[in-house]
């Protein structure tokens, strides 16, 4: 530090109610530290993020992650964004401590704080969209930025790590409803070795006493078209507020409420039914359903990605389910230009070999926007199997339509993220119900209330 002549944090100082958490990662040792913060949107999360990360990477010589629900959106916030004021964030690290940049990495190297021959502390902004990227990096310290549209299967694999390393990790976000950050935050909040904290807009204010985001400007989103939901989302931390956009959410709280979701046993005597989405250079999903006159019961869920087909069938031996039937989407017969052949065939020949029962099902090519509207349709008779599904489950909840936050509303396809090859799973399965007729009969029958089909 002493050799720069540089002062860190730079050119930047904590507003009056970032202070607190400031001062948590300022205090003592950061040994195996962590906090999780709920803050209103524009109240400077990632800046704080980043000039945290640029303090402890002078303090501590080690890879320090940036980590957001997407790669690209990364590099839009972070690496090539800016400040309210226009400064761009990489202002915040001082040109003289930077040794190296590698632009299509969106990573950093700074010099040693206190040897030149040495190698320093490493920088990245990284993406849960494509965490085994990953794979061989060893963080000290993690912020998990918008943690509430993350995949959660990122901090899963992050967390030892960071706990072997003993570092440290900050989780700050919006919130999105009753999901994995509603879940961990409640989960914590009470933990000695977390800080936790939940700011609102009503309450925040700039160190010269004039809130951070004004009634006034959040009366201007309002007239701008942005939905009341997201308001109370976005600026007044309401986790109650029903996940604007999103598709199946209300729904899945049905559930919840009916006790659909719970824990229970497949049926011996009914037969399996597998739907899948297969992907091709990322995840494969699988739904394990039984069904008995209207109900669908999903029993049990799988995903993967970067295996090929006998993989999955490996996983359905050992399964040890008796197979009745398994849907697959209409894309499995494309062939392949390296081999010629059609997936289905790969299946078909796995399938055979390892003495899988069933037919085969392809379902036909339709639109996005259809297959949803049927998944909503049978989700009222659907029962869900709490610990096995716990990641269907989670999908379903954050699946959602696409904000434009420019243009106020919302895009007529879904955004396409972690959540979206399970909800493809689940919308094959609701496609190949042989009830699907009966299916809408009952939903005019029972004149259920529309607004639980509406698109929120």
């Amino acid at each position: 530090m002493a050799k720069t002549a540089i002062e860190l944090p730079y050119n930047w100082q904590p507003r009056r109610y970032q202070y607190p958490l400031w001062k948590h990662f300022h205090t003592g040792n950061d040994a195996d530290k962590r906090a999780a913060c709920v803050w209103p949107r524009r109240h400077g999360k990632d800046l704080l993020a980043i000039n945290l990360i640029a303090d402890k990477a002078m303090e501590r010589v080690g890879t320090y992650w940036h980590l957001f629900p997407e790669f690209n959106q990364g590099r839009r916030i972070i690496w090539n964004g800016m400040t309210d004021e226009g400064r761009p964030f990489l202002d915040h690290f001082p040109e003289r401590l930077i040794s190296r940049r590698y632009e299509n990495d969106m990573r950093i190297h700074f010099i040693h704080p206190t040897d030149s021959g040495k190698e320093g502390s490493v920088y990245q902004v990284v993406g849960s969209d494509n965490i085994d990227s990953l794979i061989g990096a060893n963080p000290i310290g993690v912020v998990l930025s918008e943690y509430a549209v993350q995949d959660p299967a990122a901090w899963d694999y992050i967390r030892p790590i960071v706990r072997q390393n003993h570092g440290w990790a900050l989780f700050i976000s919006t919130v999105r409803g009753h999901n994995h950050w509603h879940k961990l935050f409640h989960k914590i909040k009470t933990s000695p070795r977390w800080f936790t904290e939940l700011l609102s807009s009503r309450t925040t204010r700039r160190d010269d006493g004039t809130p951070v985001i004004s009634e006034a400007q959040i009366a201007e989103e309002r007239e701008d078209g942005m939905p009341e939901e997201m308001i109370a989302q976005e600026f007044y931390s309401d986790w109650e507020a029903p996940l604007v956009g999103a598709y199946y959410s209300a729904l899945m709280e049905r559930a919840r409420i009916e006790r659909r979701i719970c824990a229970f046993a497949p049926e011996p005597r009914l037969p399996m039914i597998t739907s899948w989405d297969i992907g091709v250079d990322d995840a494969t999903a699988v739904v394990f359903s039984q069904e008995y006159g209207l109900e669908k019961r999903v029993v049990d869920y799988y995903e993967n990605h970067g295996e090929g087909l006998p993989h999955y069938v490996g996983v359905l031996k050992e399964r040890g389910y008796i197979y009745g039937q398994h849907n697959l989407p209409w894309d499995i017969e494309i062939r392949e230009f390296s081999s010629g052949k059609a997936r289905i065939e790969t299946l078909r020949a796995c399938m055979k070999e390892h003495g899988i029962t069933g037919r085969i099902m392809v379902t036909k090519q339709h639109l996005v926007p259809d297959s949803i509207e049927q998944g909503r349709a049978v989700l009222p008779y659907c029962w869900f199997n709490e610990q096995k599904c716990a990641r269907l489950i989670e999908a379903m909840k954050t699946y959602r339509k696409k904000w434009d936050d420019k243009l106020k509303l919302f895009s007529t396809h879904p955004v396409r993220d972690w959540s979206t090859h399970a909800c493809a799973a689940y919308q094959t399965m609701a496609w190949n119900s042989k009830h699907k007729s009966r299916w809408e009969e009952k939903r005019r029958d029972r004149a259920i209330d529309e607004e639980q089909y509406a698109y929120l």
